[in-house]
């Protein structure tokens, strides 16, 4: 499962390899250990039966009192942990779902564990992306997808230093230009948003994902302002700064934010509030999407949670739009249970534009 672009759930794609190591490792302790306790509890119960000195039965019975309870408590120990993570998951923890990123380590098999990805897939730069049919076809004779794709981003760049055209770069500018009145629309999100933006207009090269975390535009001439992993934080310190000095009237802020911080729904609340004021003396309109489907974890269940506090807590500047909904009637796919497939994402572009 998750997520988590962590995330999706777990903050940083880093920390799932860490779990999925660190759980392995207690699966291995959870078996072997209580072997070798039995082990060492069958010796000293022989010990106990042959020998009649009363001291050392009286420390044997100590030992094997001791071992008994540490093979059920290593025995019990995964559960344990298990019924902590649930335990801190119904805290409303918002610096991450630690329940969920919980969740995707221990679906993570350890061979993968360096690298947490569906197939067909990985991370650049901090955002879950697609290999390339090119790629995998030239790794078929073991070379790392990721070395082929590094060598020909370098050569790409080397090329458009000398002044040459680049063949996988996005075909968007990273120049948005001074604020413009009309129906330019501006969109801020995480990393379902950079998903929707490289299946629509971009592609899956590292150069589109540093445009997008920076703000840029499509061939509709509209902003884009999104990064993988991201929540309520970024949001504020980077997301809007980028696209805020471009916005003019006429113009509409569209947000895409949520998943990754279901938690801090009040903050948003407030911050988006407070920006739609700014944005509608502008003479802009501020547009939420509410948060879509996800599987993963505790999503299914929190994402509703979320919607409606958003939805009944947003001030009149701010339009409320209803893609959970939508999406419940289109229809939705998901492999990783928080992105989704390219129709998926034309279904949510296409309800934007059209209520909007």
């Amino acid at each position: 499962m998750l997520i988590l672009d962590l995330v999706s759930v777990c903050g940083n794609h880093a920390i799932v390899p860490i779990l999925a190591v660190f759980i392995r490792a207690l699966d291995i302790l959870h078996i072997i250990a209580p072997i070798l306790l039995l082990v060492g509890l069958g010796i000293n119960i022989f010990k106990l039966v042959k020998f009649n000195d009363a001291k050392e039965e009286k420390q044997l019975r100590k030992k094997i009192t001791n071992q008994v309870i540490a093979t059920v408590v290593i025995f019990l120990l995964p559960y344990i942990v298990n019924l902590l993570m649930w335990a801190i998951s119904q805290g409303g923890l918002s610096v991450f779902d630690v329940a969920d990123c919980w969740d995707k380590a221990k679906n993570t098999t350890f061979a993968s564990s360096t690298s947490y990805k569906k197939p067909g897939s990985t991370y650049r730069d901090g955002t879950l992306v697609k290999i390339t049919d090119d790629e995998i076809k030239e790794g078929s004779d073991g070379v790392d997808p990721n070395k082929i794709y590094k060598e020909k981003e370098k050569a790409r760049q080397a090329k458009r230093s000398s002044g040459g055209s680049s063949g996988g770069s996005s075909s968007s500018s990273s120049t948005l230009g001074p604020g413009s009145s009309g129906n330019r629309k501006f969109f801020i999100g995480d990393s379902r948003t950079v998903q929707m933006y490289i299946n629509l207009f971009g592609d899956w090269s590292s150069t589109t994902v540093n445009k997008l975390s920076s703000g840029t535009t499509d061939s509709k001439n509209d902003v884009w302002s999104c990064k993988g992993s991201m929540g309520l934080d970024w949001m504020k310190s980077t997301g809007v700064p980028n696209i805020e000095s471009s916005i003019a009237s006429g113009n509409r802020v569209i947000i895409l934010m949520g998943v990754n911080d279901l938690g801090n729904v009040d903050d948003y609340i407030s911050y988006i509030n407070s920006k739609a004021g700014e944005w509608k003396s502008k003479g802009a309109k501020t547009y939420f999407v509410s948060v879509t489907q996800g599987s993963a974890g505790t999503l299914s269940s929190r994402i509703p949670e979320f919607n409606s506090k958003m939805r009944s807590s947003l001030s009149g500047d701010v339009t409320y739009l209803d893609a959970y909904s939508y999406l419940n009637s289109a229809g939705w796919h998901s492999a990783d249970g928080v992105h989704y497939d390219k129709a998926t994402y034309e279904k949510i572009y296409n309800y934007i534009n059209t209520n909007t």
